[in-house]
């Protein structure tokens, strides 16, 4: 039977009772991650949770499990470290996640550190202060604000793309409104590879938090196949020192090859 001790902070009606901001024992009745949980308190009784069914899970400290899932908010104070799946039917936060399968979250997936997952992660809005490094595909159904750099297979998101650092998708980027860059860092996006569906759009803007030390470089997957004035061999586009502030480019796929049109009034730089 597996053993570990915990400080949880749960609020749950269970046996006619609510247990808060206690230190509990944590044994698995069944495999680590399966079955039930048996929460034991020293002036309690035994307290039967099965996994599945639960409510709210909060921890103050790290939680480690095989697989976890949660039918409601699930609040680490600590890392959230999971060597199968996480699977939430609303929130998650925590410090750091970390995950060698999916993370599939119906809610916010908020993090104050690393995101780190081993596949795929599905949320409707992700905040990381830190990386958020995706081996498979980062699909979000609202907003992506990412302090540091975000690495993905493909990436897909309805709302905004908010990165302070690199961006680098090994797939397609899909960009409902705006990928939108802002602080004082030096990135690089690459455009994802020719071919894409005619008509299809990506945004880059430097938003209201960009200063002139913020450098973003915009490159196309493919050297000398991104296509600006009078050039159809560029391999990437960027703005210069005083031209920053306000930088806003589109670009658009003709079903071949990405095409770059500057829209925000300042000097673009167009790098063969």
């Amino acid at each position: 039977m597996n053993k570990i001790r915990w400080t949880w902070v749960i609020s749950l009606a269970l046996l006619a009772g609510v247990i808060t901001a206690a230190t509990f024992d944590v044994q698995w009745t069944g495999p680590q991650g399966q079955g039930d949980i048996k929460y034991v308190r020293k002036s309690d009784s035994a307290v039967l949770l099965r996994l599945g069914t639960t409510s709210t899970i909060a921890s103050l400290d790290s939680i480690s499990a095989a697989d976890l899932t949660a039918t409601d908010d699930l609040i680490v104070g600590d890392d959230a470290a999971v060597t199968g799946t996480v699977t939430c039917s609303e929130t998650v936060s925590a410090e750091q996640l970390t995950s060698t399968d999916d993370a599939l979250v119906t809610d916010d997936l908020t993090v104050s550190g690393l995101v780190t997952v081993a596949e795929s992660v599905t949320a409707e809005q992700l905040t990381s202060t830190d990386d958020a490094l995706v081996t498979d595909d980062l699909t979000v159904s609202g907003l992506v604000t990412v302090v540091d750099s975000v690495t993905a297979a493909d990436l897909t998101a309805t709302d905004d793309i908010i990165c302070g650092d690199d961006l680098t998708v090994t797939g397609l980027v899909t960009v409902g409104e705006t990928l939108d860059v802002t602080g004082a860092v030096t990135a690089t996006i690459t455009l994802p590879a020719n071919g894409a569906a005619a008509g299809s759009k990506i945004d880059v803007m430097l938003g209201a938090n960009s200063t002139d030390s913020t450098a973003v470089t915009i490159a196309a997957a493919t050297v000398d196949t991104l296509v600006g004035p009078n050039d159809q061999d560029l391999d990437s586009v960027t703005w210069g020192s005083s031209h920053r502030i306000g930088a806003w480019a589109k670009f658009i796929s003709d079903g071949s090859f990405w095409h770059v049109l500057n829209l925000g009034g300042t000097t673009m730089t167009y790098n063969d």
